[in-house]
């Protein structure tokens, strides 16, 4: 592996270098945190401590938001209308898997659904 990297790092400039490693770091490290309430499942407490993190920066980014009013879901579709249909559907099954993933995060973590 360090050889791989030594190879391709010949290759940028060296001051570039630095800056590859450290977003390399970075990214690594975030994915193993991102990873970490999956990997923790044998641990509840704090695999939900995490889940809940993780979470809320689900929320946060606006992945689990449908469109706020039919019409800007209706804007939506008018825009492709060969796709309407597929896109209803993907917005449906991303709305269940995002409420199956919550809900069993809080089960997780013997918590209550708040409604």
């Amino acid at each position: 592996m360090a050889d791989a990297v030594g190879r391709h790092a010949r290759r940028l400039s060296p001051a570039f270098l630095p800056a590859a490693v450290a977003i390399g770091a970075a990214t690594l490290a975030m994915a193993a945190w991102w990873l970490a309430a999956d990997a923790l499942r044998g641990k509840p407490g704090l695999a939900a401590e995490i889940g809940v993190v993780r979470s809320e920066l689900w929320l946060a980014d606006g992945w689990s938001e449908l469109p706020a009013s039919p019409e800007a879901a209706e804007a939506a579709f008018t825009r492709a209308p060969e796709l309407k249909g597929a896109i209803g559907q993907a917005y449906r099954v991303a709305d269940d898997a995002n409420r199956r993933i919550i809900e069993q995060e809080f089960r997780d973590a013997n918590q209550s659904i708040p409604q």
